[in-house]
Parts: structure tokens; C-alpha cells; sequence
């Protein structure tokens, strides 16, 4: 009789136990993780306050021409001041691609509004491999620096616009110096990716 019993109840964890094992696997096969994206990076001191400026994408505006007053009201741009004192080390900004070199059609990708986000002060970069870098969930494809001390006041930072695997082929790994431009002494602007 005992042995019965436990036929039955070997039986019944058998017949239960493994479609809801295989159930298990199939809902785990299903879980789709966030795909990184690539992503431009600019460390700013804040040893004084400084403007940073990120036009918009595929409006066609010269950056390299237009005054940083006027660029910052362009409809679509970001702009914000990173205050002076406010953080003991370097800010980072991430700036993300242009949702145009996300696989959109390039008509998809004109007159987008820009994004950036202020990384928390505890946040860091950590050295990645084939010339990349990460920053929180974002693969830094681009990385810019203001250094300490520099007379750079306005930074005017385009997004990126090629695409990820243009951007992974291409990335080179190397910090970007910026320096000021020879029109406006207190303005750096960030060259294309």
C-alpha cells in the first residue's frame, strides 16, 4: 500500500513537475534584456559654472556659426548650466545617437528634439574593449573632456548621428580634448562622431 502511495506521488511531481520546468524555460527564452546603445559622453568640471548646449537632430543648423545665445532658443534643444561647486569631481553628460541612426529613415530623424542627462556625481565611466566605454546602461562610443581650468564656458555638443555599428566600427576609444573655438574663446564645439 505504501508503495502505492509513493508511485502515485512520484507520478503526480513527474506529470506536474516537468511541463512546469519546460514552462519555466520557454517564459525564460521569451525575456528580452534592453540592447545597449551607443551613446557620446562630455566630463565637465565644475570649477565654474558652464552651459552646455545640445541642438537638435537634422534641423540643419550651423552650430559652428550660430551664436550659443541664439543656438540655445533653437526649438528642440536642450540647455542647462552645470553650476559651479555644486559636484567635487567632473560631471557626465550622456548625450544619446540621433533617433534617425537608430535604423529610422533619414526623414524619420529631422527636426528631433535633442536629449541629455546629467549623470549622478557617483556615477563613472568604466574602460570597455574595441574602443568603447560604459556609463551606467549606455555603451560610450564618444567621449569628450573639458579639462580643469579651461576658459570654456559655452559647450555646444551635437549628437551623434551615424549609426551603432557604424559607431562600434569606427570608435577609436581615445578621450577627446575640447578646446575653445577661434571665434569665440569662452565656446567649444564638439566635432562630429
Amino acid at each position: 500500500m505504501t508503495r502505492v502511495v509513493w508511485f502515485v506521488m512520484l507520478g503526480l511531481v513527474l506529470a506536474l513537475g516537468i511541463p512546469a520546468a519546460v514552462m519555466k524555460s520557454d517564459e525564460e527564452k521569451m525575456k528580452t534584456f534592453p540592447e545597449q546603445e551607443a551613446a557620446r559622453v562630455v566630463l565637465v568640471p565644475t570649477e565654474k559654472t558652464r552651459r552646455i548646449i545640445v541642438p537638435p537632430c537634422g534641423t540643419g543648423t550651423n552650430v559652428a556659426t550660430t551664436p550659443p545665445d541664439k543656438l540655445a532658443k533653437t526649438p528642440g534643444v536642450v540647455t542647462f548650466f552645470l553650476r559651479k561647486g555644486v559636484a567635487d569631481r567632473d560631471r557626465i553628460v550622456l548625450i544619446p545617437r540621433c533617433r534617425a541612426s537608430q535604423g529610422a529613415a533619414p526623414s524619420e530623424g529631422a527636426n528631433v528634439p535633442a536629449a541629455a542627462f546629467v549623470l549622478p556625481t557617483e556615477a563613472q565611466i568604466t574602460a570597455g574593449r574595441g574602443g568603447s566605454a560604459q556609463a551606467g546602461t549606455e555603451l560610450v562610443q564618444s567621449q569628450l573632456v573639458v579639462t580643469n581650468g579651461s576658459p570654456i564656458v559655452d559647450v555646444i555638443v551635437p549628437a551623434c548621428i551615424e549609426s551603432k555599428e557604424q559607431a562600434q566600427r569606427t570608435a577609436t576609444g581615445r578621450a577627446i580634448i575640447l578646446k575653445p573655438s577661434r571665434e569665440r574663446k569662452d565656446t567649444a564645439i564638439a566635432g562630429p562622431c
